[in-house]
């Protein structure tokens, strides 16, 4: 969708612009308290893990020797050690939450506020921009309807779907680095160096999931607010791209800076390569003349179309 500067009457509501240049999703603060719990929970399964490695029997036949171990470890004592090793870490990790109560999970507390919070956003600035939505459209005849619960309810089963492929792929490499330390009789303390090491992995990609997970929640609490904008109130209503112009931020995205799309059009960009990992961009709801043209003012546009054009020739000189 293209856009055409517009001089308009400086009375008029244009797109919000956020403060920040490096968060403009408004994810950091949700991010820090989301990570403060990850790094608590993971603290606790590590020592837990190792707790429980020392469970296991293990004699030194060669003090001199990294290998010089026998370890008491039967096949049924394997079978045994797996399950607790599967049901602590399903206890620290999913707080051993069932699917059907996946809204009680801990992560899925901060989904949901951060989708009422865009929500919320989103109603005002929609409200803000369009009479007819703000006489039609209030934050609690939304936030109480049907379509928004079933929504939530999506993204936090969504949420807890990948929580849970995170435990399963903790267990499998934990349960695999002690299988094989104590098969060649490795020394219990590299043991548990390994075992510290690989909690260390599953916690950098509980990170990377929160991220995701929370700033692509802010997101797409936005977009559905303005589609419902457009099927229920036919607003022409669109959302206003708004790129994290960091040194690591994909040319893919970094282009899209100061454009309009179609929730469709989010959506699908975001369904594809992976676009929505580790992706910092917001986007905020905006409103288009009969020509397909955002409203806001020119100065404005003009600027945030400098700002990207300084970072591609900064950061990609082919492409600008």
């Amino acid at each position: 969708m293209k856009i055409k500067i517009l001089k308009v009457n400086a009375r008029l509501v244009g797109p919000k612009i956020p403060v920040s240049k490096t968060d403009p999703v408004g994810a950091n603060r949700r991010l820090s308290k989301a990570n403060k719990q990850i790094e608590a929970r993971y603290k606790r399964l590590k020592s837990s893990v190792i707790d429980l490695f020392r469970t296991i029997p293990v004699t030194a036949i060669n003090a001199q020797d990294a290998y010089g171990y026998r370890y008491d470890f039967s096949a049924i004592r394997a079978a045994q050690f797996n399950e607790a090793l599967q049901q602590l870490i399903d206890e620290i990790l999913l707080d051993d939450t069932q699917p059907m109560n996946a809204g009680q999970f801990w992560i899925s507390i901060e989904v949901s506020d951060a989708y009422a919070a865009g929500t919320i956003e989103a109603q005002q600035q929609l409200a803000a921009m369009s009479p007819t939505y703000a006489e039609q459209r209030t934050i609690t005849d939304i936030i109480y309807s049907a379509p928004y619960v079933q929504r939530l309810s999506i993204a936090n089963a969504a949420t807890y779907g990948d929580w849970v492929g995170l435990s399963d792929a903790a267990r499998n490499d934990l349960s695999q680095i002690i299988m094989n330390a104590i098969a060649v009789g490795a020394n219990p303390r590299d043991i548990e160096s390994d075992i510290a090491t690989r909690v260390g992995v599953s916690e950098s990609r509980a990170k990377n999931i929160a991220q995701s997970e929370l700033t692509g929640i802010l997101r797409k609490s936005q977009a559905d607010e303005v589609q419902e904008s457009k099927v229920l109130l036919g607003l022409n209503s669109a959302l206003f791209w708004i790129s994290a112009l960091l040194p690591t931020t994909r040319l893919t995205h970094a282009i899209r800076h100061a454009r309009v799309f179609s929730p469709e059009q989010c959506e699908e960009f975001y369904s594809k390569d992976g676009n929505r990992y580790r992706c910092h961009c917001g986007q905020t709801p905006c409103m288009l003349d009969d020509k397909g043209n955002v409203i806001m003012l020119e100065s404005s546009l003009e600027r945030m179309i400098g700002v990207k054009d300084k970072w591609l020739s900064a950061y990609h000189k082919k492409a600008a």
